[in-house]
């Protein structure tokens, strides 16, 4: 049997109390070596979910432009062509009231009629091409 005496032993103590101190420090620095890792991945997740509704709210601007423009330039063609329209109809009613005595003016082009629909197509292809064939479309 090996005997220490009291200074070997208070030694050993102190030795196992100081590893043991060292490795409580070791540890608390892990733990908020991993809280630092998971506060900063989750600053990350936020930022990117940030940039992709900043790009998601861009994308959205610029389809909200697009479909303002598209209605704008095709309510304005359609305001042409429905003047166009309503130029033929005017034209095609007094033409009816003066060529044909009066008769009713809402009635549909009939074969007979094919020279009145004939000046109104001229006059109207000199204008708008498409609008003629809105317009034939129309009656």
């Amino acid at each position: 049997m090996i005997i220490l005496n009291t200074t070997t032993t208070a030694i050993i103590i102190n030795s196992i109390i100081i590893i043991i101190i060292i490795l409580n420090v070791l540890f608390i620095l892990i733990i908020i070596l991993i809280i630092i890792i998971i506060i900063i991945i989750i600053i990350i997740i936020i930022i990117i979910i940030i940039i992709i509704i900043i790009i998601i709210i861009i994308i959205i601007i610029i389809i909200i432009i697009i479909i303002i423009t598209i209605t704008t330039t095709t309510t304005t063609t359609t305001r042409s062509t429905t003047r166009y329209i309503c130029i033929y109809i005017m034209y095609t009613k007094s033409n009816y009231k003066e060529m044909y005595g009066g008769r009713k003016t809402g009635m549909k082009l009939k074969d007979d009629d094919a020279e009145a629909r004939g000046v109104m197509m001229t006059t109207l292809i000199m204008k708008n091409l498409r609008v003629v064939i809105i317009a034939i479309y129309h009656f």
